[in-house]
């Protein structure tokens, strides 16, 4: 348990360094995008307008707290039970071994390591593991989640994902989202090992997890893993493109940009003018709104500041 806790260590400081370029990378892509106004979409349909930037704001926090979470897994996993022997009451282990041997291996880890109060806990309980591994399963949802988001964003073309093949394999120039896709994949992969992690975790009998080995290789290989897929869509996302054009055709176009007028027209003329302009068969609705409210009220009520701001004033 000791060599994995170690070894456990490692595999989270190079995936919270992996972690947080692909934050910045997102954060970056904030920025770059904070004037950009789209369409928002619940139940994939078209919902109140908000800036492309927001989006990848959102992207961005979630991995930030997978960041957190692989700071607060490693305190637990400081706590090691090296010097317990079989079952961790250090039966047959000189006293001075005991207390020596942890700051021995504390110098040359660099670790704050420390002796476990209850060694024979920590020899029968392999749970701060399975801790581990739902830091795991959290980061590998968050990337199932964004890198499909990503696809979507590519599909309807507000975004374009940087093209890393000449094409498909039977059809030129056509661009993919396969970095995406390997994303994807890779949190389905996580998620599986971790789901092993838990599993012989739970399998273990008093005074031992005898699926140590089991457990061990599948929480390494999860812990790479994560920290490969954060550096490849870290790299990917640097490269991401905007569509301003696309993104406005696309919060022109929806109805449901009515919303952002309700403090200033109420529910019920807001209703009738979308009412209207669904009868009218006519394609873009700001421009349809501009007729009746005034460009300049269009223009303030829909800016990326008054869309973005926290309620209304």
């Amino acid at each position: 348990p000791t060599a994995l806790k170690i070894a456990s260590i490692e595999g989270l400081r190079l995936l919270s360094s992996a972690i947080e370029r692909l934050q910045l990378a997102l954060q970056n892509k904030e920025k770059q995008f904070a004037d950009i106004v789209t369409i928002g979409r619940t139940e994939l349909q078209d919902a109140v307008p908000i800036t492309l930037g927001s989006q990848f704001a959102s992207f961005a926090e979630a991995f930030a707290r997978d960041r957190w979470r692989t700071f607060k897994c490693e305190e637990r996993l400081r706590m090691v039970n090296i010097g317990g022997t079989a079952v961790g009451t250090g039966m047959t282990a000189p006293r001075s071994y005991i207390f020596l041997v942890i700051e021995k291996l504390r110098q040359l880890s660099g670790m704050g390591l420390s002796r476990a109060e209850n060694p024979m806990d920590q020899t029968s309980n392999a749970d701060v593991f399975v801790e581990v591994a739902g830091m795991l399963t959290a980061f590998a949802v968050n990337c199932i989640k964004v890198c499909n988001d990503l696809r979507l964003l590519h599909f309807s073309g507000e975004i374009i994902l940087p093209p890393v093949q000449a094409g498909s394999s039977i059809m030129p120039g056509k661009i993919n989202p396969v970095i995406c896709e390997a994303g994807i994949s890779a949190g389905i992969k996580i998620r599986s090992l971790t789901g092993i992690i838990a599993e012989t975790a739970s399998m273990g009998t008093l005074q031992l997890c005898e699926f140590m080995p089991l457990l061990a290789s599948s929480l390494l290989d999860a812990l790479s893993i994560s920290t490969s897929t954060a550096l490849m869509l870290a790299d990917h996302t640097a490269l991401i493109t905007a569509c301003p054009e696309t993104c406005r055709k696309h919060s022109d176009a929806g109805v449901t940009q009515i919303t952002a007028f309700l403090p200033l027209i109420g529910y019920e003329k807001a209703q009738a003018l979308a009412q209207e302009f669904t009868k009218s068969k006519e394609g873009n609705f700001r421009l349809f709104l501009e007729n009746k409210l005034g460009k300049n009220v269009v223009d303030q009520v829909l800016s990326p500041q008054n869309i973005m701001s926290l309620g209304y004033k």
